[in-house]
C-alpha cells in the first residue's frame, strides 16, 4: 500500500490522515512507545519529542522552549541515542508517539508539549 500526504496541507488534517493510514495496516502506534521506553527520557526530551511529533524544525523547538539551537540539537542526539535509533527514524518515531496520545475519538488535538 502506498499512501500519499500533501505536506502543505495543515498540520491536524496530516495527523488525521497519518492515523487513518497506520490503522489500515494495523500498526498500533502506542505498542511503539510504551512507557519503560520512555522513562530513560528527561523532561526536556520529551518535549523535544513531542514537538518533533508535530513537524517543527530545531528552530522552532529552540523558540517554543526558549532553548538555543545548539541545545535542541543536542536533545535530539540524545534521545535517538537513548531510543537506539537514527535521526530520521527519530522523526518516523515522534510521530508515531504524538499519534498513540491522540484522544480516543481519533481528533488530531494534541496535549501541549
Amino acid at each position: 500500500m502506498i499512501a500519499v500526504v500533501d505536506r502543505t496541507q495543515a498540520m491536524d488534517v496530516l495527523l488525521a490522515q497519518v492515523a487513518a493510514y497506520v490503522e489500515s495496516i494495523g500498526t498500533v502506534p502506542h505498542l511503539v512507545f510504551t512507557p519503560d521506553r520512555l522513562n530513560g527520557l528527561i523532561g526536556r526530551e520529551r518535549e523535544v519529542l513531542g514537538r518533533l511529533g508535530l513537524g517543527e524544525a530545531t528552530k522552532t523547538i529552540a523558540r517554543h522552549l526558549d532553548l538555543s539551537v545548539s541545545t535542541v540539537e543536542s536533545h535530539r542526539r540524545n534521545i535517538a541515542a537513548k531510543l537506539g535509533v537514527s535521526g530520521a527514524e527519530l522523526i518516523r518515531l515522534a510521530v508515531l508517539h504524538n499519534l498513540s496520545i491522540l484522544p480516543p475519538s481519533g481528533g488530531a488535538e494534541l496535549p501541549p508539549a
